[in-house]
C-alpha cells in the first residue's frame, strides 16, 4: 500500500512524505520505519522500543488528531487471529 503522510517534526514543522508499505505491516512498524530511516534524526536520534511508535491521523471536522493503534487486530493479545 501507498501512503501519503506529513511527518510532524518536533519543532513544528511539517515534511510530505511517501510511504510504500506490505499491507500487513503494523503501525508501529510503518512508524518505526520512519523513524529509523529519518535523514534529519541522524545518529543523535535516542534510541525508542518500536512497539511504543504510532502515528496520528488528523481528521477532516475533528480538533484532535487520532491517534491509530499500534498492533494489527490479530495480533492483540487474548484475540484470535482476525479479531479485535
Amino acid at each position: 500500500m501507498r501512503l501519503k503522510l506529513t511527518l510532524a517534526r518536533a519543532s513544528g514543522a511539517g515534511d510530505d512524505i511517501v510511504v510504500t508499505a506490505d499491507a500487513a505491516a503494523s503501525i508501529s512498524e510503518v512508524a518505526a520505519t520512519i523513524q529509523r530511516i529519518d535523514p534529519r534524526t541522524g545518529t543523535g536520534a535516542s534510541p525508542v522500543d518500536a512497539r511504543a511508535l504510532t502515528l496520528r491521523a488528523a481528521l477532516p471536522g475533528q480538533p484532535e488528531p487520532l491517534i491509530l493503534p499500534r498492533m494489527r487486530p490479530s495480533a492483540r493479545p487474548g484475540s484470535a487471529a482476525g479479531q479485535p
